[in-house]
């Protein structure tokens, strides 16, 4: 079930950040994503309980993905895919852009099945030193994918 995120479930998605990020986000940030305007936070749950979540940042015409995580254990059924449509969905006038490791095949893989196209490329912008692909909705379109 996709679901808006609240205040409570602000420890289950820094426990779930944390299994699927080295840089975990604390359970605060959350707290706040999930109470203030500005934001959309959306869960995937499921059996046994969140699975998986995305936030975003929102103006009047655009929204920035902030986050995507899904469950180890659970990736592979599309849950990635589920809940980029339901921020789509969310916000359907808005242009929607992210940025992403140059060398997350995984999520590139995702973007690019979703309609999203890259519009910019920042050099070293990680930790590690991958560059960060900056990438966008390519239009109405792709929205169905």
């Amino acid at each position: 079930m996709i679901a808006p995120l609240g205040p409570a479930d602000a420890e289950a998605s820094a426990a779930l950040h944390a299994a699927c990020f080295e840089r975990a986000w604390p359970a605060a940030d959350f707290a706040r994503y999930a109470s203030e305007a500005g934001f959309i936070a959306i869960g995937l749950f499921g059996p046994p309980a969140l699975i998986g979540l995305i936030v975003a940042q929102t103006t009047s015409d655009e929204v920035e993905v902030l986050t995507v995580a899904v469950d180890p254990a659970a990736r592979g059924c599309g849950h990635g895919a589920a809940l980029m449509r339901a921020l789509i969905d969310a916000a359907p006038q808005a242009r929607l852009i992210l940025d992403v490791a140059a060398d997350n095949i995984a999520a590139l893989a995702l973007y690019k099945k979703i309609g999203l196209v890259e519009i910019g490329r920042r050099k070293s912008y990680y930790a590690q030193g991958a560059d960060a692909l900056v990438m966008a909705l390519a239009g109405k379109a792709s929205r169905e994918a």
